[in-house]
């Protein structure tokens, strides 16, 4: 169902969303290019989207998603400014964030 996976549709939203008390979600490596249809899931605190193709334009999104996000690693992504980072930093008591620039 995820795999070569650019963006999520509804199907991948729904079935996400069936996880309601999840709290860890890792898209590592899937290739995804934006978050539009992510799933909102209240509980989740830790986010991981490393080695994709996110430019980090719509990270800003994250706060309706999930508001008890503590952790978020975006790493390895064409982001190329921290700016993005600047209202993640406002809206989110953000205690983890990882952005490495390398392997």
């Amino acid at each position: 169902m995820f795999d070569n996976v650019d963006s999520f549709n509804d199907d991948h939203k729904k079935s996400l969303e069936l996880y309601s008390s999840l709290v860890h979600l890792s898209l590592n490596g899937f290739g995804l290019r934006n978050l539009k249809h992510f799933p909102k899931i209240d509980t989740l605190a830790s986010l991981e989207l490393r080695q994709n193709h996110l430019s980090g334009s719509d990270l800003g999104d994250l706060k309706d998603l999930y508001p008890h996000l503590r952790k978020l690693k975006v790493g390895e992504n064409p982001i190329k400014s921290l700016d993005v980072f600047k209202v993640l930093v406002i809206i989110f008591k953000i205690t983890t964030f990882r952005m490495d620039l390398e392997n």
